[in-house]
């Protein structure tokens, strides 16, 4: 994938706006800086926020500890599967955020209700990052109804949150066949194949090889078309 410093920079606003980082806070990930998930939620959001980055093995559990013990302000980012662990102790208590990153295929029934501050991140691939708080914005409410993404937050929303609604970071749509595309800066890249950039779709939709499964309602999972 070819993506331009401009859509890693979109990417990473549209995590910015759910995760609330404001300059000084202290983003500290769990996800090594080699795709898009983990640049667009460590070194890119911390450049754009002012804030600090410290990245942890997930296993070094000494050193996770040493820093969760730090009286800053701290967004972690951490793989989804490690959520049932983190829920059998007191770290969320200590956290302004608790950002939860799925990686798709992957199953979002077995969410446990979060506190405020929860965050869900969806990637799909290299092409997309789906971000939301547990709440009205949830990415499970926002992938049974695309058109969520483009509607006013409620009243309680920041203006960042606000903001990042109103540039169009990324659009999402649900294909005839169930498949999702993907359409914004924040989702502006080109596939190369033997070093030649592949043109996308004239309408500049991308589509993905996943849809979501619905249950009242809400999605419950993402599969593989």
């Amino acid at each position: 994938m070819r993506r331009e410093a401009e859509a890693l920079t979109a990417a990473a606003a549209g995590c910015l706006a759910p995760m609330r980082v404001e300059p000084g806070d202290r983003i500290l990930s769990l996800l090594p800086p080699s795709d898009l998930k983990g640049l667009a939620t460590g070194l890119a959001a911390a450049l754009l926020a002012g804030a600090t980055l410290e990245c942890h093995p997930v296993f070094e559990t000494g050193a996770l500890s040493a820093a969760l013990d730090q009286p800053v302000p701290t967004h972690l980012v951490a793989p989804a599967w490690m959520e049932a662990g983190f829920a059998r102790t007191t770290v969320a208590g200590r956290l302004r955020t608790l950002a939860y990153v799925h990686r798709a295929p992957c199953r979002l029934s077995g969410r446990l209700p979060g506190r405020a501050g929860v965050v869900d991140i969806l990637a799909f691939d290299e092409t997309a990052l789906l971000c939301g708080r547990r709440d009205a914005q949830d990415v499970g409410l926002v992938l049974a109804a695309p058109e969520r993404a483009a509607s006013p937050r409620e009243q309680a929303a920041s203006p960042r949150e606000q903001a990042a609604d109103r540039t169009g970071l990324m659009q999402l749509r649900r294909d005839p066949d169930g498949r999702l595309s993907f359409r914004g800066a924040a989702c502006t890249a080109r596939m190369l194949h033997r070093g030649i950039t592949l043109e996308e779709n004239q309408d500049g939709w991308m589509p993905s090889r996943f849809r979501p499964s619905l249950f009242a309602g809400v999605a419950t999972a993402v599969a593989e078309v």
